[in-house]
Parts: C-alpha cells; structure tokens; sequence
C-alpha cells in the first residue's frame, strides 16, 4: 500500500515539473469534514499562473486524512479549476479532481454495510478505489503576499465501494500561505 502511495507521489512530482516555473505557489491546511460528521484535516500545494484579466487557471494537489466510526481514509487527489478574482479581495473558484483513497475498515465481519444498505467485501488493510471529485470555493486574499481563507464544499465518489450515483459530500476550511510571492 505504501509502494502505491509513493509511486503515485513519484509520478506526480516528475508531471508537476514544468508547472513549477509558475510565480505562484501556496501552501494550505485545512479542516475537512466527510458527509458533514467526519473531522479529518487536508493539506494542499497549489501552482497558479498570475491571473489575466481577473482569471486563473490553478492546479491544486491535495493529501487528506478523515475518520468514520467504522473506518479510517487516507487520500490523494489533483484539481484543475477556474478562478474569478474580484476587486474587493473575494474569490470564487470551481474545480475538478481525480485521486486515491484508501480506506481501512474497523469491523470484524467480512462485509461492510453502509448507512444505505451497500455492501463490499472489504480486505485486510488498505482498500484502494479511485476518487472523482468536483468543488467550488470562496476564498478571501489578505495581506502583502496574497494569502488567503477558504470554505470548500466539495463532492466526491469512492468507486471502490458505491457507484457514481450515490456521491459523498465534504467541506473544507483553511488557510493558504503564498511562499513566493510575486
């Protein structure tokens, strides 16, 4: 499970590359919260061209953790998404992902059945499914290096475990810090 983790860390990072001669990168945390009952936290690496004529296209990486009373997920995931700079400092944003997650369940049977009568056969360990998301944003930019606040709703698919019409809802809370400002 951690091969696959690091290889996917790998591959990012050398497909990243080019993105790096960007101006700007932002480095966030955050509070995210699974079906609006789960804490967990997410921390984020963000590459943005300086935005023309008050558009940008940003390209966000995103590494999170969050709980269930029945399970445990650990998850990577990459965005590509349009952002709407105001005058006043307000931003909007909408994007989408494709990631990983691997989630480890705490049950003693074989099955697991969720809140909504699904059932998976679930293995020892990691149980690794693919992670389609789609997420708006408002953010607000403050200070000299343009940090920034955000409140994320995001809806994402695990289709490990259910299909695309049955979606998982999530918030995300945090904070950005731009690290080479312009």
């Amino acid at each position: 499970m951690k091969s696959k983790f690091l290889a996917l860390a790998c591959c990012l990072s050398f497909a990243c590359t080019p993105l790096l001669a960007q101006k700007q990168v932002r480095l966030g945390l955050g509070w995210y919260d699974a079906s609006l009952s789960h804490p967990g936290v997410v921390l984020e690496l963000e590459l943005e061209t300086p935005p023309e004529n008050q558009v940008s296209l940003p390209f966000r990486f995103n590494a999170g953790y969050f709980t269930d009373p029945d399970f445990r997920v650990f998850f990577l995931d990459l965005h590509k998404g349009f952002r709407k700079y105001f005058r006043s400092g307000w931003l909007l944003e909408q994007s989408i992902g494709l990631g990983v997650m691997a989630t480890y369940y705490d049950l003693d049977n074989l099955y697991y059945f969720d809140r909504y009568g699904h059932s998976l056969r679930y293995f020892e360990g990691a149980n690794i499914s693919i992670m389609p998301s789609v997420d708006v944003a408002i953010a607000y930019r403050f200070g000299e290096h343009d940090n920034r606040i955000w409140i994320r709703p995001k809806v994402y698919w695990d289709l490990g475990l259910r299909s695309l019409a049955f979606p998982y809802a999530a918030v995300q809370v945090g904070f950005s810090y731009t690290l080479n400002a312009r």
